[in-house]
């Protein structure tokens, strides 16, 4: 028999974890898996056993017309025990599609929804929360957070504008300006935001449509214009040029309210030039 195990600690890319021998071939091969491809299992952390037993006879030699034959008995067993929940999103486990599980349980980790018995039950069989990138995201918003409370904490919550940038160079405003857009878009984890939230960070206002068309009117009579180049933001770090464009595409569906569209037309703004 034969006994192997491994253990990949720390986090390596996924193509450096352990690679289950398969076997494509119709030969036999005593080192492999007959019923797995080749490559078709990785893991990070494994435990394999592959037992023989050679008869030499015993069974075979008690049967008269069998004997003559000369045939031996081989008993051959392999199992492999491993992994680490990284199924590929089209996968599925007969009818039920796995790999589609999977990737709904690590959205609801992400966004804070996850109830902690099943964090407690999946990390449990193996399962990693976090790839490479997602490892970078959440880097990004622990050192903006720091950034966040630090400035809080010495400047208050008033002062933070779309322009704040820390004494070593971080670029705050910038940042929060770039949550409060993935927030509107819905795509700003429940955490994220009740972290805010505690903060007294606002998000958003509640009538937003109103405010940025505030902020529009104000830049348009500042500068005596009816237009707002590319890369112009307000006060709060919001995108003007980006709003216009969006609101000249609306005011074309008909998706703004009379109000709204008069509102526009006053100043010109749904008929801007690109």
């Amino acid at each position: 028999y034969l006994t192997e195990a491994g253990c990949l600690l720390g986090n390596v890319p996924e193509t450096m974890g352990f690679v289950f021998a398969g076997n494509d071939s119709y030969a036999f091969d005593p080192y492999s898996f007959t019923l797995m491809h080749r490559g078709q299992f990785k893991a990070r952390r494994y435990v394999s056993l592959q037992a023989e037993w050679n008869g030499k006879g015993c069974l075979f030699n008690r049967i008269p017309w069998v004997q003559r034959l000369r045939l031996r008995e081989l008993a051959v067993a392999k199992v492999a025990y491993g992994g680490d929940l990284k199924v590929p999103y089209a996968y599925c486990e007969g009818d039920f599609p796995l790999g589609n599980w999977i990737s709904k349980q690590r959205s609801q980790y992400r966004d804070g929804s996850m109830p902690d018995e099943h964090y407690t039950l999946l990390s449990a069989v193996g399962m990693e929360w976090e790839n490479a990138l997602e490892e970078r995201v959440r880097s990004s918003y622990v050192l903006g957070f720091q950034h966040l409370e630090a400035f809080i904490a010495e400047q208050g919550v008033e002062a933070l504008t779309g322009e704040t940038v820390c004494g070593d160079g971080y670029k705050l405003g910038r940042w929060v300006f770039n949550c409060k857009t993935k927030y509107r878009k819905g795509k700003l984890p429940k955490k994220h935001i009740s972290h805010f939230e505690m903060l007294g960070v606002q998000l958003e206002k509640s009538d937003a449509w109103e405010e940025r068309f505030q902020e529009v009117k104000a830049y348009l009579e500042k500068n005596d214009t009816t237009y707002v180049p590319k890369g112009t933001y307000s006060e709060s770090g919001y995108d003007l040029y980006s709003w216009v464009s969006e609101q000249r595409r609306a005011y074309k569906k008909g998706k703004l309210s009379a109000e709204q569209m008069k509102k526009l037309d006053k100043y010109r703004i749904a008929k801007l030039k690109k």
